[in-house]
Formats: C-alpha cells, sequence, structure tokens
C-alpha cells in the first residue's frame, strides 16, 4: 500500500506532492524507464522482463534482468525554481533538468524547510491519497 503526503507553502500555496513508495521502474530493451506502480508493480515489471528474455525464460534470467534493470526515482525537487522531477540517486546525476542547478532535494525533505517559489515556509506535510 503506497501513501502521499502533501507539502504545501503557508505564504503562497505552492504545494508538492510526495508518495512514500517512490517511483519504482524497470529498463525496457530500449533502455527507457517503464515506471511500475502498486497494485500492478510485478506485472507490469514481468511484461518488461518477457521483452528483454523472451516467452521463455529461468528464474535465473530473470532476476538478472531485474537486478541489473530495475531501480527507484522519487519525486525530487530543485531548491531554485521548483522544479519537480523523478531523480534515481544511484545512477542519475543530482541536478535540475530545467535550469542544471545542483541544489536538488527529494521531495520528502522539503517539509518545515523554505518554499522553493516564494522562501515562505512549507508545511511538515499533510496526508494525501492511499492506494
Amino acid at each position: 500500500m503506497a501513501m502521499s503526503l502533501i507539502f504545501t507553502c503557508e505564504q503562497c500555496g505552492f504545494s508538492v506532492e510526495w508518495w512514500d513508495e517512490g517511483n519504482p521502474y524497470i529498463m525496457n530493451a530500449k533502455g527507457k524507464r517503464v515506471f511500475c506502480y502498486h497494485p500492478g508493480l510485478e506485472e507490469d515489471m514481468e511484461k518488461v522482463v518477457e521483452e528483454i528474455l523472451g516467452p521463455i525464460y529461468t528464474n535465473e534470467g530473470r532476476d538478472e534482468v531485474l537486478s541489473a534493470r530495475t531501480g527507484n526515482a522519487p519525486d525530487h525537487i530543485c531548491l531554485k525554481c521548483a522544479k519537480t522531477f523523478k531523480l534515481d540517486p544511484d545512477r542519475d546525476k543530482m541536478e535540475c533538468p530545467k535550469c542544471h542547478n545542483s541544489e536538488v532535494a527529494e521531495v520528502y525533505a522539503i517539509g518545515g524547510k523554505p518554499c522553493p517559489k516564494c522562501q515562505g515556509g512549507m508545511s511538515e506535510g499533510q496526508m494525501g491519497a492511499i492506494s
């Protein structure tokens, strides 16, 4: 089960949502990230494994593909321009894709910090959706 938190600026009303499971993905045969979410995460990843290995494969082959091609790209926010984006800290450069600023943070870390839009105060986060 996944849960979200919503962080809102108490001054300008800017808000951003963060999911506790992040954004799990598997890279397909072309190297593109296919994001897979609850509740169909395993089934969606199996489809990509089958695309890569074919319809008949071993558990060992499956495990190798999953080990090499899966990750998690949680939502991050640029502390300079407020753009939100998916970033895998294990594989991606810690940089905003819009303004190339290196001052980025996972969205959950913005609670209680200055708003990246107006420098007002961000809330500690209110419970959002559950899936």
